[in-house]
């Protein structure tokens, strides 16, 4: 049983419902007592208590800047919209939603949903929150520290007697940073 709290009388009731975390799931029914009958008014099915949402993961879980990959997300009690169309959305963000990059739905397979992603060249290194939209609760779900943008060196080859430029992306780097290169 759930209690209701601070309703407003009129053509509607409006007030709140506190679920405690370890409430069980399922369908509830809702009871109304109509003080003018004196008889109880119910309404069978009438609100649902849901397990909460969570992301288990995202495979693969890092890359590199400028690099376009598929991507499959692992999830619990998310609903991702229908299997081709109208899927949810899902991006990365590091501090607190901040410096973003987005991926796209292509499709879901039981408790996944698969997607690409396309890291910007420029984007920074480091850690990012994964955010999945869940259709069922209107709502981001996240997990901290899903993704992982990593440092890269561009071009990464040559051959031997070429002078070439190359862009490095790390943290901490400076403007005095000398670049070595040894044999692995």
């Amino acid at each position: 049983q759930l209690s209701i709290n601070n309703l407003t009388i009129g053509e509607q009731l409006n007030g709140v419902v506190s679920i405690p975390s370890n409430h069980p799931t399922g369908w509830y029914d809702l009871e109304v007592y109509d003080n003018n009958t004196g008889n109880w008014i119910k309404k069978n099915n009438a609100f649902e208590v849901l397990a909460p949402a969570s992301i288990n993961s995202i495979s693969p879980n890092s890359s590199i800047p400028g690099q376009n990959l598929s991507v499959t997300i692992s999830g619990n009690n998310i609903d991702y919209g229908s299997q081709w169309t109208n899927l949810s959305s899902f991006r990365f963000s590091q501090y607190s939603s901040t410096n973003m990059f987005y991926g796209t739905s292509n499709s879901t397979s039981g408790n996944n949903l698969i997607g690409i992603v396309n890291i910007p060249s420029n984007q920074s290194v480091g850690w990012y929150d994964l955010e999945v939209y869940n259709k069922n609760t209107n709502n981001w779900v996240k997990k901290n520290n899903a993704f992982e943008v990593l440092s890269v060196i561009n071009p990464d080859s040559t051959e031997q007697g070429q002078t070439l430029s190359v862009f490095i992306s790390g943290k901490n780097l400076s403007h005095s940073l000398s670049v070595y290169i040894s044999v692995a």
